[in-house]
Protein backbone atom coordinates (compact mmCIF):
# COMPACT_ATOMS: atom_id res chain seq x y z
CA UNK A 1 0.00 0.00 0.00
CA UNK A 2 1.09 3.53 -0.67
CA UNK A 3 0.01 6.36 1.61
CA UNK A 4 -1.41 9.35 -0.25
CA UNK A 5 -2.60 12.86 0.46
CA UNK A 6 -5.30 14.83 -1.24
CA UNK A 7 -3.53 17.16 -3.64
CA UNK A 8 -6.50 18.91 -5.22
CA UNK A 9 -10.19 18.81 -6.11
CA UNK A 10 -10.91 19.94 -9.65
CA UNK A 11 -13.53 20.01 -12.37
CA UNK A 12 -12.37 18.76 -15.76
CA UNK A 13 -12.96 21.49 -18.33
CA UNK A 14 -14.02 19.19 -21.20
CA UNK A 15 -16.09 16.48 -19.50
CA UNK A 16 -17.23 18.63 -16.55
CA UNK A 17 -16.51 15.69 -14.20
CA UNK A 18 -15.16 16.33 -10.72
CA UNK A 19 -11.88 14.66 -9.74
CA UNK A 20 -9.89 14.32 -6.56
CA UNK A 21 -6.17 14.05 -7.18
CA UNK A 22 -4.40 11.80 -4.70
CA UNK A 23 -0.62 12.21 -4.46
CA UNK A 24 1.91 9.84 -2.93
CA UNK A 25 3.90 11.18 0.03
CA UNK A 26 7.05 11.22 -2.12
CA UNK A 27 5.13 13.29 -4.73
CA UNK A 28 6.09 10.83 -7.49
CA UNK A 29 2.61 9.39 -8.16
CA UNK A 30 -0.72 11.10 -8.77
CA UNK A 31 -4.03 9.22 -9.01
CA UNK A 32 -7.21 10.91 -10.28
CA UNK A 33 -10.41 9.64 -8.60
CA UNK A 34 -13.75 10.67 -10.13
CA UNK A 35 -16.30 11.92 -7.59
CA UNK A 36 -19.77 13.42 -7.71
CA UNK A 37 -20.40 17.13 -7.30
CA UNK A 38 -21.58 16.80 -3.67
CA UNK A 39 -18.55 14.72 -2.70
CA UNK A 40 -16.23 17.18 -4.44
CA UNK A 41 -17.85 20.11 -2.64
CA UNK A 42 -17.57 18.48 0.79
CA UNK A 43 -13.94 17.39 0.24
CA UNK A 44 -13.02 20.86 -1.00
CA UNK A 45 -14.69 22.54 1.98
CA UNK A 46 -12.83 20.28 4.40
CA UNK A 47 -9.49 20.94 2.67
CA UNK A 48 -10.13 24.69 2.90
CA UNK A 49 -10.71 24.36 6.64
CA UNK A 50 -14.41 25.06 6.49
CA UNK A 51 -16.77 23.43 8.96
CA UNK A 52 -18.36 20.47 7.22
CA UNK A 53 -20.31 19.19 10.18
CA UNK A 54 -23.51 19.21 8.17
CA UNK A 55 -26.00 16.47 8.83
CA UNK A 56 -24.92 13.69 6.52
CA UNK A 57 -24.13 10.02 6.66
CA UNK A 58 -20.34 10.38 6.81
CA UNK A 59 -20.49 12.69 9.82
CA UNK A 60 -23.11 10.52 11.52
CA UNK A 61 -21.00 7.39 11.11
CA UNK A 62 -17.91 9.26 12.32
CA UNK A 63 -19.66 10.44 15.48
CA UNK A 64 -21.04 6.95 16.05
CA UNK A 65 -17.64 5.26 15.73
CA UNK A 66 -15.94 7.84 17.96
CA UNK A 67 -18.52 7.09 20.64
CA UNK A 68 -18.02 3.31 20.66
CA UNK A 69 -15.59 1.66 23.06
CA UNK A 70 -13.01 -0.71 21.56
CA UNK A 71 -13.61 0.51 17.97
CA UNK A 72 -10.86 2.38 16.16
CA UNK A 73 -10.65 3.39 12.53
CA UNK A 74 -7.18 2.29 11.39
CA UNK A 75 -7.04 3.35 7.76
CA UNK A 76 -8.90 4.00 4.54
CA UNK A 77 -7.82 2.27 1.33
CA UNK A 78 -8.68 2.82 -2.32
CA UNK A 79 -8.58 -0.92 -3.02
CA UNK A 80 -9.11 -1.68 -6.68
CA UNK A 81 -10.25 -0.56 -10.11
CA UNK A 82 -12.59 -3.03 -11.80
CA UNK A 83 -14.54 -2.44 -15.00
CA UNK A 84 -14.01 1.32 -14.81
CA UNK A 85 -15.03 1.64 -11.15
CA UNK A 86 -12.82 2.31 -8.12
CA UNK A 87 -13.59 0.45 -4.90
CA UNK A 88 -12.61 1.43 -1.37
CA UNK A 89 -12.73 0.11 2.19
CA UNK A 90 -12.65 1.46 5.70
CA UNK A 91 -10.58 -0.70 8.04
CA UNK A 92 -11.71 -0.84 11.66
CA UNK A 93 -10.19 -2.48 14.71
CA UNK A 94 -13.09 -3.86 16.74
CA UNK A 95 -11.98 -5.31 20.09
CA UNK A 96 -8.64 -6.31 18.55
CA UNK A 97 -10.14 -7.85 15.39
CA UNK A 98 -9.75 -6.15 12.02
CA UNK A 99 -12.99 -5.57 10.12
CA UNK A 100 -13.50 -3.85 6.78
CA UNK A 101 -16.44 -1.97 5.32
CA UNK A 102 -16.94 -1.43 1.58
CA UNK A 103 -17.67 2.13 0.54
CA UNK A 104 -17.47 4.51 -2.39
CA UNK A 105 -14.05 6.12 -2.88
CA UNK A 106 -15.49 9.62 -2.43
CA UNK A 107 -17.00 8.56 0.91
CA UNK A 108 -13.72 6.89 1.90
CA UNK A 109 -11.79 10.08 1.18
CA UNK A 110 -14.29 12.19 3.12
CA UNK A 111 -14.18 9.70 5.99
CA UNK A 112 -10.36 9.82 6.15
CA UNK A 113 -10.59 13.62 6.43
CA UNK A 114 -13.38 13.50 9.02
CA UNK A 115 -11.70 10.90 11.23
CA UNK A 116 -8.11 12.09 10.55
CA UNK A 117 -6.90 8.62 9.55
CA UNK A 118 -4.34 7.73 6.87
CA UNK A 119 -5.48 7.28 3.28
CA UNK A 120 -3.81 4.61 1.12
CA UNK A 121 -3.94 3.34 -2.44
CA UNK A 122 -3.35 -0.39 -2.98
CA UNK A 123 -0.30 -1.57 -4.90
CA UNK A 124 -2.63 -3.15 -7.51
CA UNK A 125 -3.66 0.32 -8.58
CA UNK A 126 -0.22 1.92 -8.33
CA UNK A 127 1.45 -0.85 -10.36
CA UNK A 128 -1.41 -1.15 -12.85
CA UNK A 129 -2.20 -4.80 -11.99
CA UNK A 130 -5.92 -4.16 -11.90
CA UNK A 131 -6.66 -5.72 -15.27
CA UNK A 132 -7.35 -2.21 -16.55
CA UNK A 133 -5.21 0.49 -18.06
CA UNK A 134 -2.53 2.12 -15.96
CA UNK A 135 -4.24 4.65 -13.72
CA UNK A 136 -1.49 6.51 -11.92
CA UNK A 137 0.73 9.14 -13.44
CA UNK A 138 4.33 8.47 -12.48
CA UNK A 139 6.49 11.58 -12.53
CA UNK A 140 9.74 11.07 -14.39
CA UNK A 141 12.98 11.84 -12.55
Amino acid sequence: MQEVTIKQVLKEPITQRYMVLLESLDSLTVLPIPVGSDGARMIHKRLCGENTDERNLINSIGFLLKGLDDVNVDRVVIEDYVDGVFTAKLYLNVEGVEKDIDCRPSDAIRFSLKMDVPLYVSERIVTGKTGSRKLCFQKEC
